[in-house]
């Protein structure tokens, strides 16, 4: 890569991760604020109570102390389940800001609500032994949760959502930088005339001379030498063809 394109590419990287910085920083912020006092709230009302709702038969707000997963999963590992979550939260921070410089703002997006939701109900489950859940559903049997399981659930989502996104997208680059290595590949072997050779015109016959070779054109050892590589490292062949390296068999 040439030195103003690589640092052209640093800079762009450098900026990227500032942008996704300031996003998670500021979405994480936010939600987790939301949370706790949202948790602070309804934890001020028996356990059990129905605080209010239901709402359009949707949803009602009713307090229950949860020591577990969903559905009372791993109830007796209260302090296992938080110390998890805060590890889970460590990888998706330094995948974002330090091991994928160039992840979209979607993943930082995404990235910043599991986290979030992960301190916040890691923080409950550290100070009181429980998580504070108060959003029930009226219309189906589905565990109580709270706004940190929104934020993981949904984050969760949209980080898987953006990252397969990016995936197919730098297949596709690889894809079209590959079929035009190829086509470089055959131009740069296309027979050339030597300077001071007779022009061909269209139908004209070739002759070749005493060597047997045929003038105004390069030899096959010529065309071989003048190959170059594309960006995935790609080798001619003598005929036009690309090597191992690149999309098919080398001359």
């Amino acid at each position: 890569m040439e030195p103003e394109a690589a640092r052209g590419e640093a800079l762009k990287a450098a900026s990227c991760r500032k942008r996704n910085a300031a996003v998670f920083v500021a979405v994480a912020a936010v939600w987790l604020a939301v949370d706790l006092l949202t948790k602070a709230y309804f934890d001020g009302f028996a356990p059990g109570e129905v605080v209010a709702g239901p709402f359009l038969g949707l949803f009602r707000f009713k307090l229950v102390h949860n020591t577990g997963m969903a559905w009372g999963m791993f109830s007796d590992s209260t302090l296992a389940l938080g110390v998890m979550s805060l590890l889970v939260c460590v990888v998706l921070a330094l995948y974002l800001l330090v091991l994928s410089p160039r992840a979209s703002l979607a993943q930082a997006l995404g990235v910043a609500l599991v986290v979030a939701g992960g301190i916040g109900n890691a923080i409950d489950r550290f100070s009181q032994g429980y998580v504070v859940d108060f959003i029930d559903l009226a219309f189906m049997d589905f565990p109580v949760f709270n706004v940190a399981d929104i934020g993981v659930t949904c984050g969760f989502v949209l980080f898987l959502v953006a990252l397969v996104v990016e995936w197919r997208h730098e297949d596709a680059l690889r894809a079209k930088e590959g079929s035009g290595g190829a086509e470089g590949c055959r131009e740069a072997c296309v027979p050339v005339q030597e300077p001071g050779e007779g022009t061909m015109e269209a139908g004209q016959a070739v002759t070749p001379d005493a060597g047997g070779t045929t003038p105004g054109a390069t030899s096959g050892t010529e065309c071989g030498q003048a190959a170059a590589s594309d960006a995935d490292g790609a080798t001619c062949g003598n005929d036009g063809s690309v090597g191992p390296d690149g999309q098919g068999p080398r001359g």
